[in-house]
């Protein structure tokens, strides 16, 4: 039987007992998976590692677990930051699970002109990349940062690149030695005064087919073919 798997900031390596006292995990390991006595789970904190540890206590204040042995996890090579504009809500957490899920290291919500939605709930954002590398068995979880405009992605990351209908074939593309960075685009398109501002500081754009894709599609796929590739 699969083993539940858990993030947690606690050090974990020579550690014979742990002990945690997190209110949302002791939630899921008692009253959703209904852990007891002798169950064991993988609890990870990005060291490189993951460690199986065997239930002794659990009760709603605290649980408390034994050492049974490390074990190898999933170390990803690459290094991908994803700017994603603000899209509608469902859509937007849809990129942050599929996303880490392929491997992202790093989101950052971006207002462009036409972003309808500004209110991202950071909090939730956070838990869903952690659940989201939690159920996939990547060693590390992804970070997020706060919103920027798109002026400012651009003019801070030269060499970020922007993802268009009438951009250059992405066979063209060569990645960056340490890291791709992405700009993928919000629900409706880019506006003319933001094309125009991509020809003016030369940023390079690509497209990803012939067809016109959602947003959350074109993020989905984007981050798959740098990764994947």
């Amino acid at each position: 039987m699969r083993l539940h798997r858990f993030y947690t900031n606690e050090h974990l390596a020579g550690q014979d007992e742990i002990t945690l006292r997190d209110t949302d995990a002791l939630h899921q390991l008692r009253d959703v998976f209904r852990l007891a006595k002798g169950d064991r789970v993988i609890f990870f904190n990005g060291d490189g590692s993951d460690y199986i540890y065997e239930a002794q206590i659990i009760s709603k204040k605290e649980a408390e677990f034994s050492y049974v042995e490390k074990i190898g996890n999933i170390t990803l090579s690459k290094k991908v930051t994803l700017f994603m504009s603000l899209i509608k809500k469902d859509n937007f957490e849809t990129v942050l699970e599929k996303a880490t899920e392929l491997g992202v290291t790093h989101f950052v919500p971006v207002e462009t002109e036409r972003t309808l939605s500004k209110n991202l709930n950071m909090e939730r954002a956070e838990r869903i990349i952690k659940e989201a590398s939690e159920q996939c068995g990547r060693g590390d979880v992804p970070t997020i940062g706060e919103t920027m405009d798109l002026k400012d992605v651009l003019e801070e990351n030269p060499d970020v690149i922007i993802f268009d209908m009438n951009g250059e074939d992405m066979k063209n593309y060569k990645p960056g030695a340490e890291e791709s960075k992405l700009l993928i685009g919000p629900e409706g398109g880019w506006s003319d005064k933001e094309l125009q501002m991509f020809k003016e500081l030369k940023v390079q754009t690509f497209k990803l087919g012939d067809t016109v894709l959602r947003a959350e599609t074109a993020a989905i796929v984007a981050s798959a073919k740098i990764i994947l590739n």
